[in-house]
């Protein structure tokens, strides 16, 4: 399953088309407020600046809160990874190029005097080359059976690409690791026109549940830790249930011996060799049951 969730510049496009259209029909409510409704979001969740003319005024930069909606319902709070001052996060791939990008709101760095992109890719001669994606397009677990191990988002929207004519995708993996606050750990671009950011930080471990209740960073390590003493735990418990076994085995044996055996057997059964006494014992115990 997939879940989309609300991004800054998608606000932005659609509330600059809004309040255009609103100023010039005059309707009695403004188009930024029917934006609002339509994102289900308040004044309080965005931050509008001031800009030159009419238009620009009205236009998001970035939102107060970017909860991204996982697939069973829980929220992975991604706003304190967001960069609102230079410099972006970045990454150097072995060929030279470089490549920035931002969480839950636009890159810093513009391309071509372009801000629309939450990733962007400079060439080794500091020209911008390519802008790799947008549009937020749906989260998911790195793990399905384990939601701790961090979460995914991807974009789409980004500048074609030459392989196919199909535009350029970006996927930030985030990793938990209760130890990092951020680190990008590597960049993967084997596929064809998608570009993946693994990054390890603390705050893939934390998630807000449907019921409001925060689950903990240290959750995701702690999962680990129970994994590892329950496999020991599970393992003792094993060789005990085993050595029970062969304990009620033994005494079951020892039972069937004196009461087969009796003392005039003792010195004829110890004869026999140990090899031939298992055999010698269940045909003692069947002629015992059926008087044979």
């Amino acid at each position: 399953m997939r879940s989309k969730f609300v991004h800054a510049s998608t606000i932005a496009s659609y509330l600059v088309i809004y309040a255009a259209s609103g100023m010039q029909q005059g309707s009695g409510m403004s188009k930024i407020d029917q934006a609002l409704q339509v994102f289900d979001l308040s004044y309080d969740d965005i931050v509008i600046e001031e800009g030159e003319n009419w238009v620009e005024k009205y236009y998001i930069k970035q939102i107060k809160k970017c909860d991204l909606q996982m697939p069973d319902g829980y929220k992975a709070d991604m706003r304190s990874l967001a960069r609102d001052s230079p410099p972006d996060y970045s990454w150097m791939d072995a060929q030279g190029y470089k490549y920035y990008f931002n969480v839950c709101r636009n890159t810093i760095m513009t391309c071509g005097g372009r801000d629309d992109g939450v990733a962007i890719q400079y060439a080794p001669n500091g020209k911008c080359t390519a802008l790799l994606g947008k549009i937020p397009m749906y989260g998911e677990y790195l793990d399905q059976k384990d939601r701790h191990k961090g979460f995914a988002v991807i974009y789409g929207g980004g500048d074609f690409c030459e392989e196919g004519w199909m535009e350029r995708k970006t996927r930030f993996e985030f990793h938990c690791d209760p130890t990092i606050d951020f680190e990008v750990r590597y960049m993967d671009k084997s596929k064809a026109c998608m570009f993946t950011f693994e990054i390890n930080t603390k705050k893939a471990c934390d998630y807000i549940a449907p019921s409001g209740q925060v689950v903990s960073g240290a959750r995701g390590f702690m999962h680990k830790l129970v994994d590892f003493y329950y496999g020991i735990i599970l393992f003792v418990v094993s060789i005990i249930y085993y050595l029970l076994v062969l304990f009620v085995i033994f005494c079951i044996y020892k039972v069937i011996t004196m009461q087969l055996g009796g003392q005039q057997q003792n010195s004829f059964t110890k004869s026999i060799p140990y090899k031939d006494r298992a055999l010698y014992y269940y045909q003692r115990f069947k002629a015992y049951l059926f008087g044979g």
